[in-house]
């Protein structure tokens, strides 16, 4: 039997971090008005992963949305830091978007909950007003066409990634034709799934299962 092949993360190579940057700047370009700061919750962990949320902060700020913020529920970027950033600025208005797959529990509670301590919560008692998105990023076509990327690569192996990058993966070949069938079924079925998300409240699991980037 042969081996699961696994896909890369979503955030692995740059052009995954500017592609995703490029989406989600696409997918909040209606709330840039000049007086709004637009604020990511990232799920955050302790492993040495988490630096994507750095470099997704940076990309940000390198492609010239400086009031674009990346945060975390559980690791750095806090919150603290993230208002602090809001806060040195002299915008009046916050918007709140999930930077995980799906929009559970972490976005439903931590982010726009009415509870003392979500994010939501902090701005307003800061000054801000606040319009929360409960949106995954797994909505965003963009998104959903990357990690067919990395699954139809995953699926295609090492050696036949080599052989798109050489030319020698021409659908010419018939076996390279019979293998383009497989990834696009399994890509369309991995596409269909991602659209179907339940709404946020069937979603809801303490700790947010599946919510953070992979």
């Amino acid at each position: 039997m042969n081996p699961l092949p696994l896909a890369c993360p979503l955030l692995t190579s740059d052009e995954d971090f500017q592609i995703v940057a490029d989406a989600i700047v696409k997918a909040t370009a209606s709330y840039d008005d000049g007086k709004t700061d637009i604020c990511f919750m990232g799920h955050g962990t302790e492993a040495e992963s988490n630096g994507v949320y750095a470099k997704m902060q940076q990309v940000l700020t390198d492609g010239g949305y400086a009031h674009y913020y990346v945060g975390t529920v559980e690791a750095t970027p806090s919150l603290e830091d993230v208002l602090a950033l809001v806060q040195a600025g002299s915008y009046e208005r916050v918007v709140l978007q999930p930077l995980m797959i799906v929009a559970g529990d972490h976005a439903n509670n931590d982010m726009a909950g009415d509870e003392e301590g979500s994010w939501k919560t902090t701005f307003e008692a800061a000054g801000y007003q606040v319009e929360c998105l409960v949106n995954g990023l797994g909505e965003l076509e963009e998104i959903q066409n990357l990690l067919v990327a990395h699954a139809q690569a995953a699926m295609a192996g090492e050696e036949d990634e080599e052989n798109y990058e050489t030319g020698d993966a021409s659908l010419d070949n018939p076996r390279n034709q019979d293998e383009d069938r497989r990834e696009r079924a399994a890509g369309g079925q991995l596409r269909h799934q991602l659209q179907r998300q339940p709404p946020p409240d069937h979603r809801r699991h303490r700790g947010g299962y599946g919510e953070g980037l992979p």
